[in-house]
């Protein structure tokens, strides 16, 4: 598990220690970890979004480079949307 794993949403415990999770059940307690692991995820609280969308960002900009991480969070204007090929095209 990556530190952008541990910190999504409940990939960490409440203390923030990793999860040991590997996501198949084969006995009792472990079907339980299963439903206790996915009623967790099913409503994350707006602290956890916020923590897992930070994560994804640096994990993101760790693995691209901050000039792809600028590309992707910069909404062009109309006028400067880009051709397949990576020019620019001013029409629609």
């Amino acid at each position: 598990m990556n530190g952008a794993d541990s910190e999504i949403l409940d990939e960490s415990d409440s203390s923030g220690n990793p999860r040991d999770w590997n996501g198949l059940p084969g006995t009792h307690s472990g079907k339980k970890a299963v439903d206790e692991h996915m009623a967790e995820e099913a409503n994350p609280t707006p602290e956890q979004l916020e923590t897992a969308i930070v994560a994804g960002r640096q994990a993101f900009k760790q693995t691209f480079g901050a000039a792809a991480f600028q590309d992707a969070t910069t909404i062009p204007s109309p006028s400067e949307k880009k051709a397949p090929d990576g020019g620019s095209s001013s029409g629609p």
